[in-house]
């Protein structure tokens, strides 16, 4: 091309006048129908930077990348003993990469000497590397600086002061990065780091935040070891690959079974219809084919729901040719967490006598001689709680939440089975749950104590306070709002719990005796979706945040209409615009009353309404759990109209639902009309 390094505004990256240029594949974007993957089902599809310089056989890869996958998800959760576990996985790889660790794990009587199937030890690898990691203790210390790789990652911020997009030419100025507009052609500019500059050039302006190695490790390196592998661990132990096996099952890198899936905790390991190694990411969400609901992740071809059954069926002659090569050990079913999933051939259980914690006499005299030992009393949600939250919930509020409850069904079967004394029955519940909720409020204040004590040192547990404090406020307004309607709570349940009644849904026990079969769930509900036309919302009516119908409608600075509870919410996290994305000079809000008329209008029913003086026109009473309203109408209305109105009436909350008359269900979509 007849262009040198500086005149390609690239002499920043060189290294000894060496600039070397790699092509990897880069998720970016696409339409809807073929949009590449992203995320880590990006970062773990097999492309051409992940080959090594031997091309692997496709178990191979496989086995690579899936056991790579999960490993990633077990060192970057933080329940993992905090920072040093973090940096000890660092540390055991950094011992590993001194010699050809693959080499040695696996025996060329069972993959050959072509080193194409070397990758095949992969998961034993890691598995040895997490259970070294576990072991390794640092002397004590303050801060990130007791760990040595975790203090030698630095992250550096590339972002543009005004525009606050990442920058590929970095200019320094008096109030911070900025975007240099004539690029690189005009070399270093003075007052702007280096690094900063050769770090921005590198990201190509595609990033904001990157985290780069220092190169300050050596002088400050913490382990016993001093870097020697021979004082870490005995060479020996990489050879003995069932004891690495073992490893894998104690780290959570066992293999499950396809069928036994439903109750593994993703992501883990598991197998494809070609017996290679997959990842198991979750269950599809609602509305997809049941018998293809299970999300398996394979390497080689992307993120796809899986019939389970079919699969072990398709795979089972290939595993027993892997256990007559010998290679099965590498990919060998079991461990102690697939263990678990499995039925038991007998059950212990240990009844432990706990009243001491109760001040109350036990039944061992050498106890009761004991002194009491002074406690201090146990964190609860009323000592957690502001008194503010208790104002905040409106009932319609808890309505939503009681009903959407994943046991409101039990709930309402167990008040309708206690006869007279429903009332006292609805109580239990209520406070039940309450307590239940209680409890959740007093794990999640822990947890988020917890991670904000160790964000300053540990960057991983940053992006997740923000959604533990979100979670924690609305448990805290549902424990709150269920005692400050609690009454109202009550009749709600009663009042579900006739409805079952009397229309004869209730068709389980709700009495389990010992001995009885286990309860079945509640039976799922066939209601379908209303069509289209009966739940629509018009545009002006809907809240560009929610997408649900305005309430408390107010004008935000940008001039868009926002609901109130929502635009407060937003501007709870940012102080942005919603539509436009740009910062708002102010976060006031101004009631939009013509809205809110309009809304009432609409909830009314609007122009499907008859006037009450009009010939033939009648009242019809709507009655559900979630309250009763009437509206006039006249004879030549329609069901679908009907339908309209009620799901107006109900303020647009609801899109299923089915309306009944002397019990018999009315159809959504039909023309007849209701004289």
């Amino acid at each position: 091309m007849g262009v040198t390094l500086k005149q390609a505004g690239l002499a920043e990256l060189a290294v000894n006048g060496v600039v070397d240029i790699y092509a990897v594949t880069r998720a970016t974007s696409g339409s809807l129908s073929t949009a590449p993957p992203r995320g880590r089902d990006s970062i773990y599809r097999s492309h051409a930077h992940w080959e090594p310089p031997t091309v692997q056989r496709d178990r191979a890869t496989a086995m690579f990348l899936s056991s790579l996958r999960v490993f990633a998800s077990n060192v970057e959760r933080p329940d993992n003993e905090s920072d040093n576990f973090e940096d000890a996985v660092l540390h055991v790889f950094d011992l590993l990469t001194k010699y050809e660790t693959l080499d040695r794990i696996i025996p060329s009587a069972l993959v050959g000497t072509t080193h194409a199937r070397v990758f095949e030890g992969s998961r034993l690898l890691f598995g040895f590397a997490l259970e070294k990691a576990r072991s390794l203790k640092l002397p004590e210390g303050d801060g990130v600086s007791n760990f040595p790789y975790l203090a030698s990652i630095k992250e550096v911020d590339l972002v543009d002061r005004k525009t606050r997009e990442p920058v590929m030419y970095a200019l320094q100025t008096g109030d911070g990065l900025a975007e240099n507009v004539s690029g690189g052609s005009e070399g270093a500019v003075a007052g702007t780091d280096p690094e900063v500059r050769r770090l921005a050039l590198l990201s190509a302006g595609s990033t904001a935040l990157l985290l780069t190695f220092t190169g300050s490790l050596a002088s400050d390196y913490r382990y016993s070891d001093n870097g020697d592998v021979t004082c870490a661990w005995d060479e020996g132990e990489l050879m003995e690959m069932h004891n690495l096996s073992e490893f894998c099952g104690r780290n959570k890198l066992a293999i499950h079974k396809p069928s036994q899936l439903a109750g593994a905790v993703a992501p883990c390991l598991t197998f494809d219809r070609r017996a290679h190694l997959a990842v198991y990411t979750g269950q599809e969400a609602c509305g997809a084919d049941p018998s293809r609901s299970t999300l398996m992740f394979r390497p080689m071809h992307g993120t796809e729901g899986v019939d389970v059954a079919v699969i072990e069926q398709v795979f089972a002659g290939t595993l027993k040719q892997h256990e007559a090569d010998g290679t099965a050990v590498f990919d060998a079913l079991g461990g102690a967490a697939v263990r678990r999933l499995q039925s038991p051939d007998e059950i212990v259980m240990f009844v432990v006598d706990t009243s001491a914690s109760m001040r109350v006499p036990t039944d061992f005299d050498e106890v009761n001689e004991e002194l009491p030992i002074p406690r201090e009393p146990p964190m609860t949600a009323n000592a957690i709680v502001d008194p503010e939250f208790f104002g905040r919930p409106k009932f319609d509020d808890i309505k939503d939440f009681l009903i959407k409850h994943e046991s409101f069904e039990d709930m309402s079967g167990i008040v309708a089975d206690a006869h007279g004394r429903k009332r006292h029955a609805a109580t239990e519940v209520v406070e039940l749950l309450r307590n239940t909720i209680g409890a959740d409020i007093v794990r999640k204040h822990k947890e988020l104590e917890r991670r904000r004590a160790r964000v300053r040192t540990n960057y991983y547990l940053r992006h997740g306070i923000q959604e533990l404090e979100a979670q924690l406020e609305q448990s805290k307004l549902s424990w709150a709002g269920l005692k400050t309607h609690e009454q109202a709570a009550y009749a709600l349940l009663q009042f579900r719990a006739e409805t079952v009644l009397s229309s004869g849904s209730l068709s389980q026990r709700w009495i389990w005796s010992l001995g009885d079969d286990v309860p079945t769930g509640s039976p799922p509900n066939h209601i379908s979706s209303l069509p289209a036309s009966v739940v629509e919302i018009s545009h002006p009516l809907r809240c560009p945040i929610s997408h649900t119908l305005m309430r408390d409608a107010v004008t935000a600075a940008d001039g868009h209409v926002y609901s109130g509870d929502a635009i407060s919410r937003w501007f709870k996290t940012r102080k942005s615009s919603p539509m436009t994305g740009l910062e708002l000079p102010d976060t006031t809000l101004t009631e939009n009353c013509d809205v809110c008329d309009a809304v009432n209008a609409w909830i009314d029913g609007g122009n499907l309404t008859a006037d009450s003086t009009a010939k033939g026109s009648f009242p019809i009473v709507f009655v559900s759990p979630y309250g009763t309203f009437e509206r006039q109408v006249i004879g030549s209305m329609t069901m679908a109209a009907v339908h309209k109105l009620a799901f107006r009436g109900l303020a647009g909350r609801y899109t299923v639902f089915q309306l009944a008359k002397d019990n018999i269900a009315l159809p959504a979509g039909s023309a007849a009309t209701i004289a």
